[in-house]
């Protein structure tokens, strides 16, 4: 499997290539050339265009794969874990509702009496 840096790398020199080309093209157009040569010159231009458009779409996939991985671990660490929600649901029984809602029952309770 190619590794992100090496798509990246490969990403820039596709767009430096298509550069060099952009560049030399316009310096050339002085210079007559059949229609032939201009279209396999810009085509091959259109096709690293192409490819360097794909690399980036690689590298959001590869973000976000990578985002998704680190939330499945997250939460593999925390609500997954069977010790943490034995531990959750232990303070939840000892305390039945956190003392802010309680405290707002409570109050609500007082408004409508």
């Amino acid at each position: 499997m190619i590794t992100q840096t090496r798509w990246r790398i490969t990403g820039l020199a596709i767009l430096a290539g298509s550069a060099a080309m952009a560049w030399y093209g316009v310096e050339t157009l002085r210079e007559p050339h059949s229609t032939m040569y201009w279209l396999i010159y810009w085509g091959i231009f259109l096709g690293l265009i192409i490819a360097a458009f794909y690399v980036v779409l690689l590298d959001i996939r590869y973000i976000r794969l990578q985002y998704a991985l680190g939330q499945r671990e997250v939460f593999r660490s925390t609500i997954g874990n069977e010790e943490f929600r034995r531990a959750l649901i232990k303070a939840i029984e000892e305390n039945e509702s956190p003392s802010f809602i309680s405290g707002e029952k409570k109050e609500a309770k007082k408004n409508q009496g």
